[in-house]
């Protein structure tokens, strides 16, 4: 836990995230998320634009409604960052214990997910959906998993809802999710018949 609170102290302490690409909003343009979608966007145009990143206009009506209550940076960190870090970290812990990992692997593969460089850039550059699609993408893989391990209504609908979810905050992730497990199976298949080829 050290090492976690020293990395991510700065989560914690009041202050605003408005630096590298992390969004802030002013109360006027929070109360203009709370609404339908718009097709052309004004923010990041200088004459406006086509509307780029309607995929994620869910977290933002949700961004507008809790930001005209709690503020910018309030919001920031409940909706993105805390989630991000709780979700990687409970995730990637879920996966190894389901694939049968010893405590040891589980500690030290959830401590390497939580702190290597990738995350901590995203985190500190302000890629607010990038990361919490990050912290996302473990448990994407594990209900994937399960879902191929032993399909049920109970595994698609929890496969569905976080991949779901994970490409409300990144579509990239979701498709790396797929693309992962598709391949995960692909290896598993060919290495299957050479377990029977190895002599005892």
């Amino acid at each position: 836990m050290i090492p976690l609170l020293l990395v991510f102290r700065n989560l914690f302490l009041p202050g605003s995230f408005a630096w590298g690409d992390a969004p802030h909003f002013f109360p006027e343009e929070l109360k203009e998320l709370v609404g339908e979608p718009l097709a052309w966007a004004n923010r990041g145009y200088g004459f406006g634009g086509v509307n780029a990143f309607l995929w994620i206009s869910p977290l933002m009506l949700l961004y507008g409604l809790l930001g005209n209550f709690l503020g910018n940076d309030l919001t920031i960190r409940l909706l993105f960052y805390f989630p991000s870090v709780i979700f990687a970290g409970l995730g990637t812990y879920l996966l190894t214990r389901y694939l049968k990992f010893s405590n040891t692997v589980r500690f030290f593969a959830t401590l390497t997910y939580l702190l290597n460089t990738y995350y901590l850039l995203l985190i500190d550059g302000g890629q607010v959906g990038v990361a919490l699609s990050f912290g996302l993408f473990p448990l994407s893989l594990l209900h994937l998993k399960k879902l191929v391990d032993k399909q049920s209504i109970n595994n698609f609908f929890l496969a569905l809802l976080f991949l779901v979810l994970c490409g409300a905050a990144d579509p990239r992730m979701a498709v790396i999710s797929v693309v992962t497990i598709i391949v995960w199976q692909i290896l598993e298949l060919r290495i299957q018949p050479l377990v029977y080829l190895i002599p005892l």
